[in-house]
């Protein structure tokens, strides 16, 4: 019951008391710890106490950087003074000059000022790396190992859909200046007592490695005019650090240990094998292939012969390893056996030979002998060719030298380089674009991916430059556009021979030679055409071309050559019949011969008599009209080049997947191929050539196919 006379503001005073503090004991928690944070003064300013210790961490990790520093700059307005002079002063005078005593020297404090404007201002030159040469660009054609091509992941998605794996592609080679690298890191623009300071070594000299060589290209368009830059996709197989860099690098410790990575990768990120080939000669970096235009020329051609003569070599070379180390065949079928690999086929076990394999031990060596003397004829055609090859060289005025080096068709140590990275004059790089059409010409520009040194770094930056230290990488400026260069087309022609139309005796006719390139070489077919013809022809074949079964060893599957002059026909391999190819080739351009006319150029002939020149007029697949005489067709340097190939696939001895790649390690050559490993397949030297490139820092291109 209420009391009589007193309000409910007067019944309740002391509870409303005890609220209104309680709402401004709460307004006081809000306002002190939501609506501001706690901050503390360092250096004259207030910070939060999540940034209080920034400033010390700042100078802590400059001061470990110029204690790092192995070539600091040394101060150059040092006073200098004559310690006798001193002396003879201090003993000449009284001990005081005053009536007061003094204190006897300054007060001992560190004399150092961590508010300089080196330290606080935090403002560092960016990192620029330097612009690598114009590029060089080659185009070549080969035809890929098929092992090779099974075990790298995407590389079929650049090549036909069933073997032989004939191929176009265009290699791409630059350099840059380690040296001006190393200048970059330093670069200190106003010098050492200007505002701006060279970045901190620790920020970057262990991570100078290249991380990626980027490459565009443009493509000519019919109007001649260069379309528009697009990116030349990295061709399957090439090591990368760049895959997952968001999820590996999420801070400046870990992409530092990516350029680490890159740096210890030099040799497979800059200078990558090539895929191995299966046929066609070996690759060589774009700086080896002579200028097509070049080809004309005395010097040119002693270029392409030399390369014939290397690839002789090499093949000549590859045949006495193989003679003076046959395969086991014995060895392999007694393994086959029971499945066991106890060397014994009778499932017992006990490494006793049954006396059944005698005759398996007969056959064997009776094939054995044959194997020998069919490689020792093919040693002596390939003598024959080296001695041909040599006397067109020696007409040229070429000079044999005293060592030929026929394991490389290239000395990969040229490339390379000696000591750091950061040392060297010249630092070689290239890269390939299997992506290419046939018959188009394309141009390329390169730059080389780094890591950016300032990531991650913003508390130690001035504001300006936190917007560099977003990104993890640093790419240089894209080079100048290289010189074109075009891909050959798969099927040729050229013009060998033309008659004018003589009335009731015969009507104009033209001969012509087709070429097409199959299974690592150009094929030569001619042709005889009469006005209406279309240019179709039939090629002749070298015989055991196949295909290979990627899921057996080579060796089970090889074709056997019948030795010569033997009237007895070799026993194949199982399965080896189906794995053929045809022996013969149909070749056929979009063209038709319709007339052969004489030229307005006449030549002389003998006694300096004016002699006429005829030309065929051709309808050509895009529907022009050309002339085409022999004279022309026959200086060109792609003529020479396919023709020169062309004769080398006459004499062509197929290869086992395996014997085609060879490499070198320091001074002693190591050769690679599918025997190392036992199984004789091509496998053992694509999985040593990776476990090499993982093992290598420093390291070291195909003859133009046309």
């Amino acid at each position: 019951m209420g009391v009589k006379g007193i309000s409910w503001i007067e019944a309740n005073f002391e509870k409303l008391i005890v609220a209104v503090m309680l709402l401004a004991f709460l307004a006081v928690l809000t306002f002190q710890f939501v609506l501001q944070s706690n901050t503390v003064e360092v250096g004259g300013k207030d910070v939060s106490l999540a940034d209080a210790f920034e400033p010390a961490e700042r100078a802590a990790e400059l001061l470990k950087a110029d204690l790092d520093n192995t070539n600091p700059t040394l101060p150059t307005d040092v006073e200098t003074q004559n310690l006798g002079d001193v002396f003879e002063d201090a003993i000449s005078g009284g001990v005081v000059k005053t009536d007061r005593f003094l204190s006897l020297g300054k007060p001992l404090s560190i004399d150092v000022n961590i508010g300089e404007a080196h330290l606080a201002a935090g403002e560092y030159a960016p990192f620029v790396p330097p612009v690598p040469a114009a590029p060089r660009a080659a185009s070549y054609r080969a035809t890929l190992d098929p092992y090779a091509v099974n075990e790298i992941e995407g590389l079929a998605e650049f090549l036909p859909s069933e073997q032989p794996f004939d191929t176009p592609w265009v290699s791409v080679q630059s350099h840059f200046d380690g040296k001006e690298l190393h200048q970059a890191y330093m670069d200190d623009p106003d010098g050492p007592g200007g505002v701006i300071s060279a970045l901190p070594g620790s920020w970057w000299n262990q991570g100078t490695g290249v991380l990626e060589v980027e490459v565009e290209r443009q493509k000519r368009d019919i109007d001649g005019q260069w379309g528009p830059a697009e990116p030349v996709t990295r061709m399957p197989g090439i090591t990368s650090v760049l895959d997952d860099l968001d999820e590996t690098a999420t801070n400046y410790k870990q992409l530092q240990q990516v350029g680490i990575q890159a740096a210890n990768m030099e040799q497979p990120i800059l200078r990558p094998e090539f895929v191995p080939l299966l046929e066609g000669e070996p690759w060589v970096p774009p700086a080896e292939v002579p200028d097509p235009e070049d080809i004309g020329e005395i010097q040119g051609q002693i270029r392409l012969l030399e390369r014939r003569l290397a690839s002789i070599d090499k093949n000549i070379e590859q045949k006495n390893r193989a003679l003076s180390g046959p395969v086991n065949t014995t060895t392999r079928n007694e393994n086959r056996g029971d499945g066991r690999g106890d060397g014994r086929g009778d499932g017992r076990g006990d490494g006793r030979q049954q006396p059944q394999d005698r005759n398996d031990r007969n056959q064997d060596s009776g094939e054995s002998d044959v194997r020998t003397r069919n490689i020792e004829r093919q040693i002596e055609q390939l003598n024959t060719q080296r001695e041909g090859v040599v006397a067109e060289l020696e007409g040229l005025g070429w000079q044999q030298p005293d060592s030929f080096d026929s394991a490389e068709a290239f000395d990969r140590e040229k490339y390379m380089h000696d000591g750091d990275l950061l040392e060297a004059d010249k630092v070689h790089f290239w890269t390939h674009d299997f992506d290419v059409e046939p018959g188009t010409t394309y141009r390329y520009r390169v730059r080389l991916v780094f890591v950016n040194p300032m990531f991650g770094r913003k508390s130690s930056l001035d504001e300006s430059l936190h917007e560099l230290a977003d990104a993890k990488l640093t790419r240089s400026e894209w080079t100048e556009w290289g010189s074109p260069v075009s891909v050959s087309w798969d099927e040729y022609y050229f013009i060998s021979g033309a008659s004018p139309d003589t009335g009731a005796l015969g009507t104009a006719s033209a001969t012509a030679e087709l070429y097409r390139f199959y299974y690592g070489y150009w094929r030569k077919s001619e042709v005889g055409l009469q006005p209406g013809d279309r240019f179709v022809s039939e090629i002749t074949l070298p015989e055991g071309l196949q295909r290979w079964d990627v899921e057996r060893t080579a060796d089970e599957q090889a074709w056997r050559p019948t030795e010569e002059g033997s009237e007895n026909e070799v026993e194949q391999a199982e399965g080896v019949e189906e794995l053929l190819l045809p022996t013969e080739l149909v070749i056929e351009a979009d063209s038709w011969l319709l007339d052969v006319v004489q030229s307005p150029m006449v030549t002389a002939g003998i006694g300096g008599q004016a002699q006429a020149v005829f030309e065929a007029l051709v309808r050509g697949p895009d529907g022009q009209i050309s002339s085409r005489s022999h004279r022309v067709d026959q200086s060109l340097p792609l003529y020479s080049i396919i023709k020169a190939s062309a004769e080398i696939g006459e004499e062509q001895l197929p290869r086992i997947p395996g014997q085609t790649q060879s490499r070198v390690t320091g001074e002693n050559r190591e050769f690679i191929d599918g025997r190392v490993d036992g199984r004789g397949d091509g496998r053992g030297r694509i999985e040593a050539e990776r476990n090499r490139q993982n093992r290598s820092r420093d390291g070291g291109g195909s003859t133009g196919g046309g």
